[in-house]
């Protein structure tokens, strides 16, 4: 092997090595980043969205939607969800 090829070939090893290092590295500083997000939560915080906001529904008729429950906290939730209260005309179920 030429003086010139060999010193590619370390170089490419270098780079190589280099890489791999910096990603672990990288993927080590995610994992800490997202644990450090999870441990900064509340204890409890559960958050309600409809899965498609702002829609708009015309007296009479009737819609049905999903409605999206997110455990933003960091113990594991069992939700029981009812409805307490609805407008005059509608009629929920």
């Amino acid at each position: 092997m030429s003086k010139t090829r060999s010193y590619r070939f370390c170089g490419l090893l270098v780079m190589v090595t280099l890489g791999l290092v910096f990603s672990g590295w990288a993927s080590t500083a995610a994992e800490t980043k997202k644990k450090e997000d999870f441990e900064n939560r509340p204890e409890r915080s559960i958050q309600m969205s409809a899965e498609f906001p702002g829609v708009e529904v015309p007296p009479g008729q009737t819609v049905t939607m999903n409605l999206l429950f997110d455990n933003k906290g960091r113990t594991n939730e069992n939700v029981d969800v009812s409805i307490a209260s609805c407008p005059r005309a509608g009629k929920p179920g």
